[in-house]
């Protein structure tokens, strides 16, 4: 594959530059996938992996939660209320966590002193 380059001097080192740059993220973007592996592709990397696995639970669990409502336990011993009981905790739980960990929320250990 060969470039062709304007004729304009200037142009064509922004035309290279360009080219370039295209090169390193592509390069940068190929480290980040071999890195992050099979997992990162599904969850993410970094901080916003660990609120991608909560919301994963908390759709898999209403999802769940959903299909043994309608369609029961199948067990006389354990009811879709003992169900709800046990993933409802979890669900909020998640939900807390992820409302609780986004950026720009106020800490409150640090509120303003009451005057």
């Amino acid at each position: 594959m060969s470039l062709e380059l304007p004729k304009d001097k200037q142009l064509a080192e922004k035309v290279i530059d360009g080219r370039q740059e295209e090169a390193k993220l592509a390069a940068q973007h190929a480290e980040l996938r071999i890195r992050r592996g099979a997992l990162g592709w599904l969850f993410g990397t970094g901080r916003q992996s660990a609120t991608n696995i909560a919301g994963l639970c908390i759709i898999a669990l209403l999802l769940a939660g959903v299909v043994v409502s309608f369609r029961g336990t199948g067990d006389s011993a354990f009811s879709v209320k003992d169900f709800w009981s046990v993933i409802a905790p979890i669900i909020f739980g998640a939900l807390g966590y992820i409302f609780g960990s986004t950026p720009g929320t106020r800490d409150r250990s640090q509120a303003p002193e009451e005057q």
